[in-house]
């Protein structure tokens, strides 16, 4: 009994020192897992060496904000720049700081797992790599690009495995749009160059004003991968630069009871003007332009005096004899499109008196009658002008119209022929034959498309408005709503509000090439061979070879306003912009010619006669 009881005891005991031994294995692999998760948190990864300059991007997980002092002075002994990133426990925080630990600014999560190799790095991690390159110089932002395409290895990229396919997409990918971005540099920096095909009277004044087009000179410098004409007019539509244009609105009354909205730059590229100034004098005078000011219960202040004094400071701006410029946009365009404010921006820093037309119910200008505007009303056009003529009697006066606008502007001068108020005028990518570009406009994949756009745009602009039009007898609602094309919107109100009996009695009716050949003032027509909206077989080539007014001009690409050549190609200023200009200030130049020989002449009777 008592060996067996011995027996038991050791038996016991001997289980006892190995559950000891156990509990102090898993005690010790447990301490060596917390200090190897501490060490490899504590890991950096360094890389970006130059010959001349270190600099350092750092990832580091930890427990808390403060890095670890050995990093810390690490880190700080250099002075070179670094960022680095840090995690604070499961709430997934990261902080990213450059140029020291004192300058830490939130940014967006990074991956949870450790870094201990730039093999490692996530997606997001390279994302953080991107935000950050954005704010460095060029010169290093190719540095850090490139250095972090490189530091994750090949063998990485093509391991199986859920732990590589992450970094390898992620690696990937910032190659990729490295590689991209120098491939798209290249490709946009290649140009086809080819003349601009010139059809005019071969005139001593038509000779003299072609030679002053610098720009016919270079020739057309189109962008060889985008002169495809669909790739160019929606490019350009879509991605072409906007210009930051602040309007003063006027709303000019018509003699129907109907108002246009006019709409003067008062700021172009946040340049800063007298009427932004809020200083003590200038408040002092806006408000003695009502000097019969009281609180107002029963009536309502007139803010129109002050509207007019801002106008007549901008007036002043500059002098009496600067070219007043009016712009008359495309199909339910306005004030705010791209094409207008590049050419309001151009003319404006040549020192011309600029003002934004937007025919009724456009650009959001308000629609006071059952009027809308179409291709053959000429009324809107004609005030404007005479309007701008009044207020401006010792300055020359042009015109830009684009697409629809050029057509309206066409047929204005067509109609007034030697009583028109315009001096010189250029017309860009105009439809001249609007049957013909209705054709264009239903046939094919494109032109069906070109067509829902516009109609949706003008569905947009007539639905604010639609309770003018209930009155109406052919007025039909369920047509508005269902006019996918243009064609249907002409067809559901254009048609009805003008009174035409069909509406290809209205296109036929509108078309500029009717208008002209009666055309007595300058006009520059500039058009696209390929426009795949108005095509050059709709040009009204006869009427302007016998026309000595006319010079048109034709480019050998550029789809519908979207001509990618010149200096600002692909995405500033269209080309014909420049050759406007150069065009006007020909005219510019002759007006003031003119006007003093005019000036001179009546004085010399007056010195006769003393």
């Amino acid at each position: 009994m008592k060996q067996k009881k011995q027996e038991c005891d050791e038996i016991k005991k001997e289980g006892e020192t190995k559950k000891q031994k156990k509990q102090a294995h898993d005690d010790e692999k447990k301490q060596k897992s917390i200090v190897k998760k501490s060490q490899r948190r504590e890991k950096f990864v360094l890389f970006c060496t130059t010959k001349k300059q270190h600099s350092f991007f750092g990832i580091q997980e930890q427990m808390h904000p403060p890095p670890p002092p050995s990093l810390s002075s690490q880190l700080s002994s250099s002075k070179s720049n670094f960022v680095y990133c840090c995690a604070f426990g499961n709430r997934r925080s990261r902080y990213c700081g450059g140029g020291g630990f004192g300058r830490r600014r939130r940014r967006s999560v990074l991956s949870s797992s450790s870094l201990t190799s730039l093999s490692s790095l996530s997606s997001r991690s390279l994302s953080n790599i991107m935000r950050n390159a954005k704010s460095s110089s060029s010169s290093s932002r190719t540095s850090l690009i490139a250095t972090a395409a490189a530091g994750t290895s090949f063998s990485s990229m093509f391991s199986s495995g859920a732990a590589a396919s992450e970094p390898a997409r992620a690696a990937l990918f910032v190659t990729s749009g490295y590689v991209l971005v120098q491939v798209m540099r290249t490709v946009f920096n290649h140009k086809t160059l080819s003349d601009v095909s010139v059809s005019c009277q071969n005139t001593e004044k038509n000779a003299s004003v072609l030679k002053m087009l610098h720009t016919l000179r270079v020739g057309y410098d189109a962008i060889t991968v985008l002169r495809n004409p669909h790739m160019s007019t929606i490019l350009a539509t879509f991605f072409r630069k906007d210009v930051d244009v602040e309007y003063q609105r006027e709303l000019l009354p018509m003699a129907c009871g109907g108002v246009v909205a006019l709409d003067w730059p008062l700021s172009v590229d946040d340049e800063t003007h007298k009427y932004r100034e809020r200083t003590p004098e200038m408040l002092e005078k806006t408000r003695n332009l009502d000097t019969d000011f009281e609180p107002h219960r029963k009536s309502i202040p007139s803010q129109t005096p002050k509207i007019d004094g801002v106008l007549e400071e901008h007036y002043k701006t500059l002098p009496e004899d600067a070219p007043t410029l009016v712009l008359m946009s495309g199909i339910a365009g306005g004030s705010h499109d791209k094409y207008l404010k590049h050419m309001l921006r151009r003319a404006v820093m040549k020192g011309y008196r600029v003002v934004a037309f937007n025919a009724r119910g456009t650009s959001e200008s308000p629609l006071m009658t059952p009027q809308f505007y179409s291709a053959s009303f000429t009324g809107d056009t004609r005030a404007v002008m005479k309007e701008m003529k009044r207020r401006f009697p010792n300055a020359p006066l042009f015109a830009v119209g684009w697409s629809l606008g050029a057509n309206i502007l066409t047929n204005t001068l067509g109609e007034d022929g030697e009583d028109a108020l315009v001096d010189a005028a250029c017309s860009m990518c105009n439809p001249f034959d609007l049957n013909r570009c209705d054709e264009n406009l239903q046939k094919g994949f494109w032109g069906k498309l070109y067509s829902k756009s516009m109609a949706n745009n003008m569905r947009k602009l007539f639905e604010p408005h639609k309770h003018l039009f209930q009155g109406l007898r052919e007025y039909e609602p369920a047509l508005v709503r269902k006019a996918r094309t243009v064609r249907d919107f002409d067809e559901a109100i254009t048609r009805v509000t003008f009174g035409f009996s069909s509406v290809d009695a209205y296109y036929e009716a509108s078309g500029s090439k009717r208008k002209i050949a009666d055309v007595r003032v300058p006009l520059l027509c500039v058009q696209a061979k390929d426009d795949p909206i108005a095509s050059i077989e709709a040009i009204p080539r006869e009427a302007i070879a016998s026309n000595e007014h006319v010079i048109l001009l034709e480019t050998e690409s550029g789809g519908h306003l979207g001509w990618t050549a010149g200096a600002e190609a692909p995405w500033g200023a269209p080309w014909p912009d420049q050759v406007a200009m150069e065009f006007f200030e020909v005219h510019a130049l002759e007006w003031k010619t003119k006007r003093g020989a005019n000036t001179a002449r009546a004085k010399a009777p007056a010195e006769v006669t003393a």
